[in-house]
């Protein structure tokens, strides 16, 4: 993020964050925003404009890009006629409310010439978290801008999830995946709660997630915390919840509320791959299945 800022400074540059959820990238987001606004190093403090997608709000249009713009939008006098008549006109400030937005390559150039004129004053920093929940529109102006930064003063950063086979913006501007803590990074996140031996097996099974750690932390009973309970010894109550008709079972199909059910689902996730039983090869639970019978 330090090296994104200083490109950003020196002549515009762009960054997609990407990662699952609680891995990290909103806690970078607010780094680049506090290091932005402080400046340093004898740089002046940056202009910092932020939004992030609201999942409510995917639905309409250009919803992210007036967070970003309407605080400046008397900027907007400033632009060609037809840049600031389809620019406005996107952001509901124009024109007959019942028209479809204009010329989109315009309202585009707009935005992006209203980043360069706020760049001439003092650089300029654009955060936008949760990509993935920002309105379509939005995001064709942001990576249409991200893309033509090179002379303007704008550091642009998005973070956003993993993008499920949908990989178009990573493929428009450069991309960082943001991956799990190291051990000695996830000991120092929780001061010392754990004793070693189950810090390991915090860390393999939260995958270094920080938003995982603290959760399975937290839901930690003291005995497990100290290593005098297995970490994924399940209690008494979820023992029997997946077998209906024996003695015993409830009967339930979904498993009562217990330690695991606060954990965040991949967390979850981690913990059933982890605490699935190995069973040896060609045993009656791993061998095929005959064909059933249809007639």
């Amino acid at each position: 993020m330090d090296d994104l800022l200083v490109a950003g400074g020196a002549g515009g540059a762009a960054l997609l964050l990407w990662g699952e959820p609680g891995i990290g990238k909103t806690a970078l987001l607010d780094y680049a925003a506090e290091r932005a606004a402080a400046g340093g190093s004898g740089a002046a403090p940056a202009t910092v404009l932020r939004a992030r997608g609201i999942e409510t709000e995917t639905v309409l249009p250009f919803a992210t890009l007036g967070d970003l713009l309407m605080p400046h939008s008397s900027l907007f006098r400033e632009l060609p006629g037809v840049q600031r008549s389809a620019l406005e006109s996107c952001l509901a400030l124009s024109g007959d409310p019942a028209d479809p937005p204009g010329n989109p390559y315009a309202a585009c150039m707009g935005a992006l010439n209203v980043l360069a004129a706020l760049g001439d004053e003092r650089p300029v920093v654009v955060l936008v978290d949760d990509l993935h929940w920002v309105d379509p529109s939005s995001q064709r102006v942001l990576l249409f801008v991200a893309r033509r930064l090179s002379s303007e003063r704008v550091a642009l950063a998005l973070g956003s999830r993993e993008d499920h086979g949908e990989s178009g913006p990573r493929r428009s501007i450069p991309t960082v995946q943001v991956g799990g803590l190291a051990p000695e990074e996830c000991a120092a996140l929780l001061e010392g709660r754990v004793t070693p031996n189950v810090l390991a097996d915090l860390v393999r099974v939260s995958g270094g997630n920080p938003l995982a750690l603290r959760e399975i932390a937290g839901a930690l009973t003291d005995e497990q915390a100290r290593g005098e309970r297995p970490l994924l010894d399940p209690p008494p109550s979820e023992v029997t919840w997946s077998a209906p008709g024996r003695p015993g079972s409830t009967g339930c199909r979904t498993p009562p509320a217990g330690p695991w059910s606060c954990w965040p689902p991949v967390a979850r996730r981690r913990r059933a791959r982890c605490a699935r039983p190995w069973r040896r090869p060609g045993s009656p639970s791993t061998r095929s299945r005959p064909p059933r019978r249809t007639a």
